[in-house]
């Protein structure tokens, strides 16, 4: 019973360790919402209505392979004002809170955002090339949140071609996770669990095989 005690504290102990890592990004969103989710992924995507699945894929995928070539862009899909937390009088604004939210985001190293809004398209920390071919790009043709997410598919390809970081073609079963997922971190908590069982089982050997 010791044993199996021992074992539920531990598990127990290993679960509220990883809980806010497994927590929504959105939960931790404060002020500015996208500020969060971006530290930890490539995309911040409207809260509601939200942007289809097949077009979130997409999104999350054509941002992988920008990181990969070299040209890790952050983007920001902002549908509506409660979509910028408690600063909505950026919104409407999109060369202004791409600055905002790069200062947010960026520390050490230059952090490439892009920021599409039905009024327009706002970008930070492109770099020269990139923010020229910025200003030769149309808005968005609706407020739709999927129409922002096409916007945005197509845009990230042109920066960073301009930026001089061609993005190769999509590669199936791609993604943008920001971070490890869910799963991994699950892995970690029971590999954790499964290696104290053994090392308990192994002590409680030693200890019968000294009476």
């Amino acid at each position: 019973m010791g044993r199996v005690r021992y074992a539920v504290a531990l598990t127990v102990c290993t679960v509220v360790v990883l809980a806010p890592a497994l927590a929504p990004a959105t939960a931790r969103a404060d002020a500015d919402p996208a500020s969060d989710v971006l530290l930890e992924a490539n995309v911040f995507y409207p809260y509601a209505p939200g942007v289809s699945g097949s077009l979130q894929q997409a999104l999350n995928q054509e941002t992988a392979r920008a990181k990969r070539a070299g040209f890790p862009i952050k983007v920001a899909l902002i549908g509506h004002a409660y979509d910028l937390g408690g600063i909505p009088s950026l919104f409407g604004k999109p060369k202004r809170y791409a600055r905002f939210l790069d200062a947010e985001i960026s520390f050490r190293t230059l952090q490439p955002v892009l920021v599409v809004m039905a009024a327009g398209l706002g970008g930070s920390g492109l770099g020269k090339a990139a923010t020229a071919t910025l200003a030769t790009l149309p808005p968005p043709t609706g407020d739709q949140p999927d129409v922002l997410a096409e916007t945005a598919i197509a845009d990230v390809a042109k920066l960073g071609a301009a930026a001089g970081h061609p993005i190769g073609a999509a590669t199936p079963g791609g993604s943008a996770s920001g971070g490890p997922g869910a799963a991994v971190l699950i892995g970690v908590g029971i590999a954790v669990v499964v290696v104290a069982l053994a090392l308990i089982t192994v002590r409680d050997r030693r200890r019968a095989a000294r009476r």
